[in-house]
């Protein structure tokens, strides 16, 4: 995959460690079904048209497995990008960020809450992370800490 090399003064990427910053094919892309926990996904056209004229200002997330790349983070974002596709709009690379190999199921979970700058997730999708969290042995306390929403909010 090619690796972009020109992310100097780019304020969405800054801090990036280049490595880990590609430029890939979307039809490389692979969502798994049931990690996102949205259920709405908002109006994709609207964004759709802002990534077309503007382009992807925050990259997709996600792991390497087996030559496809695993998304984790910006599904909307995909989902525009294949509307666009679908609708004959030439888009041939999306930029990527690589997952540390360090990232492990819990980061994962964590990061639907802790990531999110896009459309805001609802009180149930958030209390799905939650639920997953507390599935994977957290205590209410820990979820506390790591989320910064208050313990009533939870």
């Amino acid at each position: 995959m090619k690796k972009k090399n020109n992310n100097s003064g780019d304020s969405a990427t800054a801090g990036i460690e280049k490595e880990n910053y590609l430029m890939i094919d979307p039809s490389l892309i692979v969502v798994e079904n049931g990690f996102n926990v949205r259920m709405d996904f908002g109006d994709l056209e609207e964004l759709m048209n802002s990534i077309l004229e503007n382009g992807i200002k925050r990259p997709l997330h996600g792991f390497e497995k087996d030559g496809r790349y695993i998304l984790t983070d910006g599904e909307r974002r995909f989902r525009a990008v294949q509307l666009a596709l679908e609708k004959g709009k030439k888009i041939e690379k999306v930029p990527f960020m690589l997952e540390p190999k360090t990232v492990n199921e819990e980061d994962r979970t964590l990061g639907l809450i802790l990531y999110n700058e896009g459309k805001p997730l609802t009180m149930l999708e958030q209390g799905e992370v939650i639920r997953r969290l507390m599935n994977l042995g957290w205590k209410m306390t820990t979820i506390v800490k790591r989320t910064a929403k208050g313990r009533g909010y939870l």
